[in-house]
Formats: C-alpha cells, sequence, structure tokens
C-alpha cells in the first residue's frame, strides 16, 4: 500500500458521505492533527468515473482544510461507485467500542477528557455516588442513577457491575457510566 501526498483542492467529497460531526468533536480531531500531523491517510477512489472522490477521511480532510493544509497523505483504491459506497460505510462503523474496564484502569479521567471524552459519556453530571451495598443499583422516577457502594473492594465491585450488564439489567452505555463513575469517586 503506497501512501501519496495529494493536494487537497483536487480532492472531491462523497456526495452520499453519512458521516457526520459535532462541532467539539471537530474542534478534538483539529486539536490531534495539530499534535501528531496527519497518522491516518485518507481513503481515495482512483477509479476513472469516480476520481479523487473521498471514501474515508472527509473529516480529518475538512479539519486539515480548517488548518490550512495544502496537502494530504492519501491511499489509492480503485473502486466502482457501489463499492466505494460500501467501503465508506464500513470504513466509519466496522470500528470497535473502548474498554471501559481499561479506561478506568489505566488512564486519567481528565486525561481522557482532555483527549475528547466528555462528561456526559461517562454521566458524570448525572451520577450521584453515595457509599452502600454494591446490589443497591437503581434508576429513580427522574432518570439519575444512584450508585450505592459499601465495599471499597475494586474486583468486587466490579464483578456485580458485570452481572448487572449481563443480567440485561442495564445497556452498556449505562454500564460504562456506573463504571467510571465508581473510577472517579473511589
Amino acid at each position: 500500500m503506497d501512501i501519496i501526498e495529494k493536494s487537497i483542492k483536487s480532492l472531491v467529497e462523497a456526495e452520499y458521505n453519512p458521516r457526520r460531526i459535532a462541532k467539539d468533536d471537530f474542534e478534538q480531531l483539529k486539536r490531534s492533527l495539530q499534535n501528531f500531523t496527519c497518522v491516518e491517510p485518507a481513503v481515495i477512489n482512483s477509479n476513472k468515473e469516480r476520481k479523487n472522490v473521498i471514501i474515508g477521511g472527509h473529516q480529518r480532510i475538512k479539519a486539515a482544510i480548517a488548518l490550512k493544509w495544502k496537502t494530504f497523505p492519501c491511499v489509492l483504491v480503485d473502486l466502482p461507485l457501489e463499492k466505494e459506497k460500501e467501503l465508506n460505510v464500513r470504513l466509519n462503523k466496522n470500528t470497535g467500542s473502548f474498554d471501559f474496564d481499561a479506561l478506568a484502569n489505566f488512564f486519567d479521567m481528565d486525561e481522557l477528557q482532555d483527549w475528547g471524552f466528555d462528561e456526559a459519556e461517562f454521566g458524570v453530571g448525572d451520577i450521584d455516588p453515595i457509599e452502600e451495598q454494591p446490589e443497591d443499583v437503581s434508576v429513580e422516577d427522574k432518570g439519575i442513577l444512584k450508585l450505592e457502594f459499601v465495599s471499597k473492594d475494586y474486583v468486587e465491585v466490579i464483578k456485580r457491575l458485570q452481572q448487572v450488564r449481563e443480567n440485561n439489567e442495564t445497556n452498556e452505555a449505562l454500564f460504562c457510566k456506573m463504571l467510571l463513575c465508581y473510577e472517579k469517586n473511589r
């Protein structure tokens, strides 16, 4: 796979691109490009009928334009429109998810926020931790989650939170909020 520098002016946005970016995320993306330059090239179609159409990297290229870059590193692929559209969606959809245990154990909450996570993703503003029993996890009528922990034993609390998740008592996002709330307040 060859990576080539292409003039940003020569690149064409895909008319169908479904990917959007929030203003705050866009600012984080620009910050990332400023700190690390580009470590992930854009994917560009070289097909004669779709020449220079961006398949992957629309938001990175928009951030580069905002930073007044003239060129961007690109990987060229030769795809018909149908395959181009599939790859566009797969590049954005077929991504992993975060291991929130690893985030809680190996990263500082302030660093994560500085790197682009916000408190809402962790539910920090919506969660009121109180010391009591790990089994007492409830969602009140107002939608505020109260975590009550008696144990300071991290392993015990994590096991209980995982049981709640496995028993479909909560969704993944709520589980992550509980875990990160516990981690921040232990």
